[in-house]
């Protein structure tokens, strides 16, 4: 987050957030249609059919050529092949759920790293470059101690410097 506000990107990254939400929110809505639509045909599907063969068996044991210990058996053999049917099914849609998944996560693993940008990029001409700071104070809030107090630090160019200190001391708030 910190890098973001330093270049000034939060509004570029909010943006990208909700899109991305938008995205998602739109697959989930997507994979509950075809979830409401697969139990709508599943269960009329199999409504109908439960009935024609209720009623073809009901026929054929008026009609001599079944036993109503045959339609029992039947009918006992049919559920259990259509319960492995739909497990099938079932299982296809999980596929493709997982494709959904995986699909959102290629976005986030396939994207392009960002272009590095060299040192050299930046043409500062024959001028000398240094960093100054001058009376620097700083502190969390108006209750607070002070963790800097009237810092003054000049860094010229070609200059490395090392700032040390206990933890606590303000070392990160004053390169902030």
């Amino acid at each position: 987050m910190q890098s973001v506000k330093l270049f000034n990107h939060q509004l570029n990254c909010q943006t990208l957030y909700q899109n991305l939400l938008v995205d998602n929110f739109n697959a989930g809505i997507r994979a509950q249609k075809l979830n409401i639509l697969f139990r709508v045909l599943n269960g009329a599907l199999f409504g109908i059919e439960n009935i024609a063969v209720v009623w073809l068996g009901a026929l054929l044991v008026l009609d001599g050529g079944f036993s109503v210990g045959m339609l029992f058996a039947f009918i006992a053999y049919k559920q259990q092949f259509g319960s492995r049917i739909i497990s099938f099914i079932e299982k296809g849609i999980e596929f493709r759920m997982l494709g959904l998944h995986t699909e959102r996560v290629a976005d986030i693993a396939l994207t392009e790293p960002e272009a590095e940008e060299m040192a050299e990029s930046f043409n500062v001409g024959s001028a000398r470059v240094s960093i100054e700071v001058r009376n620097l104070s700083f502190r969390y809030a108006e209750s607070e101690p002070f963790v800097l107090k009237h810092v003054d630090l000049t860094i010229e160019e070609g200059e490395v410097v090392a700032i040390v200190g206990p933890s606590g001391c303000g070392k990160t708030t004053c390169l902030r």
